[in-house]
């Protein structure tokens, strides 16, 4: 039920998750992929360009130290798991360690979706010739994170395999399968849920590293897409 307990309680979770106002940073990325949209159709996009560089801006401070909690995933993945699955988590943590490391020395500077060339300095401190190349091979490593993730989204919905099937007998036994079918379909649930993110969210790396080629109004709406599903279990959750 929506109240604005419940809402304040969603835009500041420190108390619900292991990140601190990961709920608030989801809002600062729906307001982000909200203003690109409309900055493609507006006929005076200026205004709405300088509120997304500003918002991106201000999300930036908030994975400031993400390097860190990715490498420590790897590691684990690394000692806990193995076969493909643990391959694929440790590539895929590691891909998204390299990426929030190295956009860390770009923070300075920000590549546009809308002008190739286009370098913004985006505190007005400083612009350097290195940052904007190295922003866009800090990218690189976020494509290749979200790729593994998205073959390990697949892998794992095929070793998921088929629903349980409900046979006659014990009425114990007729309970027991009920649970796994319903454990089935919560799982099953977010592993699609999880590809459907990743597969919108790959867009924005493959536009920034000119692997891809998406208006910025449909990379905004895959934006769009993927902040209100990934924001779902934060609401869940308070």
């Amino acid at each position: 039920m929506l109240s604005p307990t419940k809402i304040l309680r969603f835009t500041n979770d420190a108390e619900f998750s292991n990140t601190s106002s990961a709920g608030l940073e989801k809002t600062l990325r729906l307001l982000q992929s909200l203003t690109q949209v409309i900055a493609f159709h507006s006929l005076s996009p200026t205004p709405y360009l300088r509120a997304r560089s500003q918002i991106a801006l201000g999300r930036r401070y908030f994975r400031l130290l993400k390097w860190a909690d990715c490498f420590d995933l790897s590691y684990k993945a690394f000692v806990e798991s193995s076969g493909v699955v643990g391959v694929l988590e440790v590539g895929k943590w590691s891909c998204l360690g390299l990426y929030f490391l190295l956009e860390l020395f770009t923070l300075k500077c920000v590549r546009e979706f809308e002008a190739d060339e286009e370098k913004l300095d985006a505190m007005g401190v400083h612009e350097s010739d290195w940052a904007a190349p190295l922003f866009v091979e800090a990218n690189k490593f976020w494509f290749y994170g979200i790729c593994l993730s998205l073959l390990l989204g697949v892998v794992q919905l095929w070793k998921l395999g088929a629903s349980p099937a409900m046979q006659g007998g014990e009425k114990e036994d007729a309970e027991k399968v009920k649970r796994e079918r319903k454990e089935w379909g919560a799982n099953r649930e977010t592993f699609v849920k999880k590809l459907v993110i990743d597969g919108c969210d790959l867009l924005i790396p493959g536009v920034t590293t000119g692997w891809m080629v998406v208006s910025s109004a449909n990379v905004g709406m895959a934006m769009v897409v993927s902040t209100v599903l990934a924001s779902r279990d934060i609401w869940e959750r308070v």
